[in-house]
């Protein structure tokens, strides 16, 4: 039992002072005259030493006409699988809706007033649409 005890005395002694070298080495490595002491000090990592300054700048501009080019990407795709022959074409950030038939305008005026709330829609003949977006109205 007493064999035991010592090996582990023994063991965390030996951790506490080679804890203690690095610690004295890292603590005191700019005051000691010794290159071999600067060899042992252990090397901080760069949030350690002061860390980093990181700036990310997105293009809004262009961020929004992404998100405009998808929108009229799901609008067509969305719409055409309700009504027959229409087509949607992005124009700066307004998307034109054409329609095939003039009798399919109150549907997809109302597919849009209940899918596509952020966009105003504009009758601008019988068989087209000029959506134009409004983030405020969703």
């Amino acid at each position: 039992m007493a064999t035991n005890l010592r090996g582990k005395v023994a063991l965390i002694l030996a951790v506490i002072l080679i804890s203690a070298y690095y610690i004295y080495a890292n603590i005191q490595w700019h005051d000691l005259g010794e290159e071999g002491w600067r060899d042992r000090a252990l090397s901080l990592g760069l949030d350690l030493q002061g860390g980093m300054h990181l700036v990310l700048e997105v293009d809004t501009e262009k961020a929004f006409q992404a998100q405009i080019s998808r929108e009229a990407q799901d609008l067509e795709r969305y719409l055409g699988g309700r009504i027959e022959g229409i087509t949607a074409t992005l124009e700066g950030d307004k998307i034109y809706l054409e329609l095939a038939d003039s009798g399919d305008y109150e549907e997809a005026r109302e597919i849009l007033r209940d899918r596509y709330r952020q966009w105003e829609v504009e009758r601008k003949s019988d068989t087209e649409l000029l959506l134009t977006y409004n983030p405020f109205q969703a």
